[in-house]
């Protein structure tokens, strides 16, 4: 009789089992989860190390694949956990015990053999795990500095990949989605495959089903970018405006051209008479697609890199934000006297407690499709033992990033009071909670003790922060798509 969930590891399999009693483990287990403890991620120095973390997982995985009924990876804060349903329980309890020896560097010939075979031809299979393939890559283009090959070397391989060159690697998702991608950290690249008069790839199943954006595409609205005066370039559409990544568009440029012109489909002086590009951007900023007339290019919110990178999509610091709202606010309000109408997006904050706020911030944040809603946990009344979490989320699973766990903290002040840094914990509550982002949301104004620590946590820490004063939260609530929540706590 078949009953509940077993779990094992392989750092113990080959000593707890053999392959008989393994076997018979998974004859009476219907659901069975094995466990690979990271050997380098979180300790490792080197990303080709942690490469190797994802190459033996990626490679148990595609070798247990067609001896079980169903499989799926999830990587957690410490290791790769397979949950699974047998099919063939005695193959699968030779694999794992086979993979157990291996992972404790008891490595046979056969199996070294196997696994090179297998790496050398990675790029020539459909994988069921692209996710763990794709991470893989993502370190070895982030560790590409420590393998020392001199300019011939390094030519050699950029002859042959030239995506590589740029930071970018061929996607092992092309295979399920029948054309190719190209992922970086920063952006997501897909070339045409020929250049005149050429309809774009639809990016509707690339991104349902790679993106992390939920169950449906968000709406994207036509945007444009543009520059006032001295301050970075945005891109700005009718709902959102966000820094635009003008590094990382013309990086990710060249890139298409260089893997276009390696295929002999372009001239070499194509790149100067490249076609002006259309933008597309999600009502919330977190998305962005550009076309021009060699690929099409996605862009997603990104925190991770310095305020002063233009590599990758990211909202705009604090006071840049407010240099741009004061150009709009002077133009909107010499329009507005001009036609004759008076524009007021102010919120009366004075109608909320404590508790009524912590439900606005909690129905807010789950209009972002970087947020998985069925994650999202209110911990208990205002003002109670919550641990510094007012509200925990987790951010959907990409191609190229696991979930994350999100800590939310919420601060009612009166009109014009500032939050200072003393007044929020931080540190300890992303320690304790194991988050990778943070995010405060006030009805105040944030000083610049409070600016000061979270953008040293950002960059120290290596975490994802976001920061939603009045001013931020009153701009969102006036755009339509969040008149409904506006009402409801405001009744306007």
């Amino acid at each position: 009789m078949q009953i509940r969930t077993i779990s094992i590891s392989l750092e113990n399999t080959e000593q707890q089992f053999t392959v008989e009693s393994l076997t018979e483990y998974f004859i009476n287990f219907e659901n069975i989860e094995i466990i690979i403890p990271f050997m380098y991620i979180g300790q490792a120095n080197s990303n080709l190390d942690v490469a190797e973390d994802y190459l033996f997982s990626l490679f148990f995985g595609e070798n247990i694949y067609p001896l079980c009924k169903s499989v799926y990876c999830q990587e957690t804060s410490r290791s790769f956990s397979f949950n699974l349903c047998v099919n063939s329980a005695c193959e699968l309890a030779s694999a794992a015990i086979q993979f157990s020896y291996a992972y404790n560097n008891e490595w046979n010939i056969d199996f070294e053999n196997s696994i090179m075979e297998f790496k050398f031809s990675l790029k020539k299979q459909k994988l069921f795990f692209p996710e763990l393939a794709d991470r893989y890559m993502a370190n070895l283009i982030s560790g590409k500095d420590d393998l020392c090959l001199d300019q011939a070397q390094s030519q050699s391989h950029y002859d042959i990949n030239p995506e590589e060159e740029f930071d970018f690697w061929y996607s092992f998702i092309s295979s399920h989605v029948d054309y190719d991608v190209y992922i970086s950290s920063w952006a997501w690249l897909i070339p045409y495959s020929s250049i005149k008069g050429e309809v774009p790839h639809n990016l509707e199943q690339l991104l349902l089903s790679y993106g992390g954006i939920g169950k449906k595409l968000p709406v994207m609205e036509e945007a444009d970018s543009f520059l006032v005066g001295t301050l970075p370039p945005v891109v700005l559409s009718n709902s959102a405006i966000m820094r635009f990544p003008r590094e990382g568009f013309s990086i990710a440029q060249k890139c298409a051209f260089s893997i276009l012109q390696k295929s002999k489909r372009l001239a070499p002086h194509y790149l100067q008479n490249v076609e002006s590009h259309q933008i597309l951007i999600s009502e919330d900023g977190y998305l962005m697609i550009v076309r021009d007339s060699l690929a099409q290019y996605i862009f997603f919110i990104n925190n991770r890199y310095s305020s002063e990178t233009e590599l990758t999509l990211k909202p705009l610091a604090s006071s840049i934000e407010q240099d741009y709202q004061n150009a709009f606010d002077r133009l909107a309000d010499r329009l507005s006297s001009l036609a004759g109408n008076h524009i007021d997006i102010s919120c009366p904050w004075e109608n909320l407690d404590d508790e009524l706020f912590e439900q606005l911030c909690y129905d807010l944040i789950v209009y972002s499709p970087n947020f998985d809603p069925d994650s999202r946990q209110k911990m208990g009344k205002s003002r109670s033992r919550d641990g510094g979490r007012d509200i925990e989320i987790h951010t959907r699973r990409r191609i190229d990033k696991p979930k994350e766990k999100w800590i939310i903290q919420c601060k009612l002040l009166s009109r014009g009071a500032s939050l200072s840094g003393t007044k929020v914990q931080v540190s300890d509550v992303i320690d304790q909670y194991g988050a990778k982002g943070f995010c405060i949301m006030t009805t105040g104004v944030i000083d610049a003790t409070l600016h000061d620590k979270l953008d040293g946590i950002e960059r120290n820490r290596k975490i994802d922060v976001e920061k939603w004063d009045y001013l931020r939260i009153e701009r969102v609530l006036a755009k339509p798509k969040y008149q409904n929540i506006r009402k409801r706590y405001f009744g306007i």
